[in-house]
């Protein structure tokens, strides 16, 4: 991936005079990102040699910024991975366009809301209605009924998520013992 400084006016993040370029080889990796942005780390991801199936992000502002930036992002909820409205179906469309068959991710990465968890918010934690966790595990858990794994799972989120209850930590963690 080739990236050269952005030249956008805040004003026109369409502007942006990079683009991430496709690799001269196929992608060994595929990647679907979760409560993605503007991209930060999808360009971290590419740059490690991650391909991106899909980029899924619900601020309309970030999504315009990560689609000018040429990521595959997708404006709409995590939480809306089946219907109509959905992103589920776009995901597999777009494995089997860069894998040639519908096969299991690599790597899904998950940015979960944080407003719950930080030491600047309501430290509502767990029982917040901004913490992203049980969203993030219901798409993980679409993913593996459709088959498409992910093999790993890497998320992050504000140390404030580390100094909750035990309590809380079990309610974010409702995917732990699963395996990824």
């Amino acid at each position: 991936m080739k990236l050269s400084h952005p030249t956008a006016s805040d004003d026109d993040p369409s502007a942006l005079s990079w683009k991430p370029t496709a690799p001269s080889v196929p992608v060994a990796l595929l990647a679907l990102e979760l409560f993605s942005g503007a991209g930060g780390a999808a360009c971290g991801l590419a740059r490690a040699g991650f391909g991106h199936a899909l980029c899924v992000e619900w601020d309309e502002d970030a999504h315009r910024i990560a689609t000018a930036a040429g990521l595959p992002s997708w404006h709409g909820d995590v939480r809306a991975a089946h219907g109509a409205a959905g992103w589920i179906d776009i995901l597999e469309e777009r494995i089997v366009a860069a894998r040639g068959a519908l096969r299991p991710l690599d790597l899904v990465w998950a940015s979960p809301p944080c407003q719950d968890f930080s030491s600047a918010g309501k430290r509502e934690g767990a029982a917040g209605s901004q913490n992203g966790w049980p969203w993030a595990w219901a798409a993980i858990d679409a993913l593996r009924e459709r088959g498409l794994g992910p093999t790993w799972l890497l998320a992050e989120n504000v140390p404030g998520l580390g100094q909750h209850s035990a309590a809380a930590h079990r309610a974010v963690g409702g995917g732990a013992g699963r395996g990824a």
